[in-house]
C-alpha cells in the first residue's frame, strides 16, 4: 500500500468514526448476556450453544457403542476436525449412569455438586482418547471441557439423556479455545436474559498403574524364532489398552488399507505406509500416559561418536526414507520444553518411536493375534543406524520444495503467491527427508494496486462524509422530517 493510500485510509476511517459518533442510532438488542469476569477482571472464555436442534444428528443413524463406552464419528484418524463436524454416541449403561446422577444430584437444584458429578462422568470415559483422532494436541484438555459442556447441554434441555449429541465445527472451534482454561462460562444464544454459567474443571482420578514392557534379544532359537530376533513383551492390562487406542485411532481402515501387502522396507504402498506412520506417532507421543513404557534396562544410552544406536529399529521406509527417523522428529518437535538447536538425541523418545513403530507394524500385519508378545525378524531391522541420521538440515525454508511445510496460494485479484503453514501449531518440513524439521516461515505482503478513478471515486466519498460529519446529526432528522411532509 503507498503512503498516500494509507494517509487516505487513516483520513477515511476517522471521519467515519466521528461521523458515527455523532449519530444517534438504535443498536439491536443482544442476544447474549456478557460473561461474568474475575476478580481481576480478566474475561473468561465463553462457550455460547447455538439453537438446541443444531445439536441432535439429522438424516444419519450411527451404531450405538455397549454399555458405558462412547464413540465419536466420523471414525479414523484425521489431520483436523471434518468439516461436518462430529458426533458423540453414548452407550446405554453411561446414560443411565447419567440419568441416576441427576435423579440423585441436580433433583432440587443444578448447583456446583451437580454439574461437577455429571461432567466427571463423561470425562473419566474415553473421550480424550477417541479426540486424538482429531486433535493431535490437548486432546485431553479439550475432553475435559467436552465433558463439561456435554453435562450442561444436558441440564439446560431438561430432557432423557440423548443417545447421540453432534457438535459442529464453530462449536469445536469454541471448545478447542477453552482447553486448559481453569474457568469457562456457558450461554446459550435461545436465552440472551439468562445468568452465564461458570464451569470449573477437573482433572478425573485414575488408578491406572504403570506396567513396563521388556525386550530381550533371543540368545537361541524359540518356537520357530532364530537366535538374534528380538522379542517384546507386554503386559496383558497394558496390551489391551494399546489395543483399544489402536482401534480407536482406525486400525481397523488401516488393515484393510494395508491387507495383502508386505510391510517390510519400501514395499508397503504409500497409503499404506503413511497410516502406519500416524499409528506410530499416536502410539509414542499422543497416546495415554504410561502406554508405551519401556523397562529401565532396556532404555538405550547414548551412543558414542559415530557409533550406531543400540536399539531395534523396524526397516520400514516411506518413499525411500527410513520411518523411524520420521516418528522421532515429530515427536521430538512437539518435545516441551523444545530441544536446542543441534540437540538430536533423546532416549526416551528413541525408544517410544521404535516401540510405538513396531507395535502399529504388528498390528497392522497380524490382525487377531494379540500385542502380549511380539517378535521381530532381525532382517528385519536397520543395522548400524547412527544418531547423525536424525539431524535436520539447516536454514530449512517452509516454501521450498525440499520442506513443502507451508502450501502456497493466490490472494484474490492480484496473484499474489502467499502460503500458509500445513500444520496449525508450528512451522514444519512435510516431504519424507526433511519431515518434522522446523522451517522458516514466508511471510508475504498483501499489496493491492488501485486506480486513479478508484481514487478519485474515494476522495468525493470522504467529501461527502466530511461534509456530513459537521452538519451534526440534527440535519439528518429535518431532513427525513421534510420527505416524510411531503409525501
Amino acid at each position: 500500500m503507498s503512503l498516500r493510500s494509507f494517509l487516505t485510509l487513516s483520513f477515511y476511517l476517522k471521519v467515519a468514526s466521528t461521523h458515527a459518533l455523532k449519530i444517534s442510532t438504535i443498536a439491536p438488542s443482544l442476544t447474549t448476556k456478557p460473561p461474568a469476569r474475575r476478580a481481576d477482571e480478566s474475561p473468561i472464555p465463553t462457550f455460547t450453544f447455538g439453537p438446541s436442534y443444531d445439536y441432535l444428528p439429522v438424516g444419519v443413524t450411527y451404531p450405538e457403542p455397549s454399555g458405558t463406552k462412547i464413540q465419536i464419528y466420523p471414525t479414523g484418524v484425521y489431520e483436523g476436525v471434518p468439516e461436518d463436524g462430529i458426533t458423540i454416541a453414548f452407550g446405554p449403561k453411561l446414560r443411565e449412569q447419567i440419568e441416576s446422577i441427576r435423579s440423585q444430584k441436580c433433583k432440587t437444584q443444578q448447583g456446583e455438586d451437580c454439574r461437577h458429578a455429571l461432567s466427571t462422568a463423561f470425562s473419566q470415559t474415553d473421550i480424550s482418547t477417541h479426540l486424538k483422532r482429531y486433535f493431535i494436541l490437548l486432546a485431553w484438555a479439550i475432553g475435559i471441557a467436552l465433558g463439561g459442556l456435554i453435562a450442561q447441554y444436558y441440564l439446560m434441555q431438561d430432557t432423557a439423556m440423548p443417545e447421540q449429541i453432534k457438535f459442529r465445527l464453530g462449536d469445536l472451534s469454541q471448545i478447542k479455545s477453552l482447553a486448559g482454561a481453569p474457568t469457562f462460562a456457558v450461554v446459550s444464544n435461545s436465552d440472551g436474559d439468562a445468568t452465564p454459567t461458570t464451569l470449573t474443571p477437573q482433572q478425573p482420578t485414575t488408578s491406572t498403574a504403570t506396567s513396563f514392557i521388556s525386550m530381550e534379544t533371543l540368545k537361541a532359537d524359540k518356537d520357530g524364532h532364530k537366535a538374534g530376533d528380538i522379542a517384546y513383551h507386554i503386559p496383558k492390562k497394558t496390551a489391551e489398552r494399546i489395543q483399544n487406542f489402536l482401534d480407536m485411532t482406525g486400525l481397523e481402515e488401516t488393515q484393510k488399507k494395508c491387507k495383502g501387502q508386505s510391510l517390510k522396507g519400501s514395499d508397503p504402498t504409500r497409503e499404506c505406509a503413511e497410516r502406519i506412520l500416524r499409528h506410530a506417532m499416536d502410539l509414542s507421543d499422543t497416546g495415554p500416559a504410561n502406554l508405551l513404557a519401556l523397562a529401565q534396562s532396556n532404555i538405550p544410552g547414548e551412543p558414542a561418536a559415530g557409533k550406531a544406536i543400540g536399539f531395534p529399529i523396524p526397516d520400514i521406509t516411506l518413499d525411500d526414507f527410513l520411518a523411524f527417523i520420521q516418528v522421532y522428529r515429530r515427536f521430538f518437535e512437539a518435545k516441551k520444553p523444545a530441544p536446542k538447536d543441534g540437540q538430536e538425541w533423546d532416549p526416551i523418545i528413541c525408544y517410544k518411536s521404535a516401540v510405538g513403530l513396531t507395535i502399529a507394524l504388528h498390528a497392522v500385519a497380524s490382525a487377531g493375534q494379540g500385542l502380549q508378545d511380539i517378535y521381530i525378524d532381525k532382517n528385519d531391522l536397520v543395522n548400524d543406524f547412527k544418531v547423525e541420521k536424525l539431524a535436520c538440515p539447516n536454514d530449512l525454508v517452509c516454501l521450498s520444495q525440499d520442506c513443502q511445510g507451508q502450501k502456497p496460494d493466490t490472494v484474490f485479484l492480484t496473484d499474489q503467491v502467499i502460503g500458509e503453514t500445513r500444520y496449525s501449531r508450528t512451522p514444519i518440513c512435510i516431504i519424507p527427508e526433511t519431515y518434522g524439521c522446523r522451517c522458516e516461515y514466508v511471510n508475504f505482503a498483501y499489496v493491492y494496486e488501485s486506480s486513479r478513478k478508484y481514487m478519485d471515486a474515494q476522495y468525493e466519498f470522504l467529501e461527502w462524509l466530511a461534509e456530513k460529519a459537521e452538519e451534526g446529526p440534527d440535519s439528518d432528522t429535518e431532513e427525513d422530517s421534510e420527505d416524510d411532509s411531503e409525501e
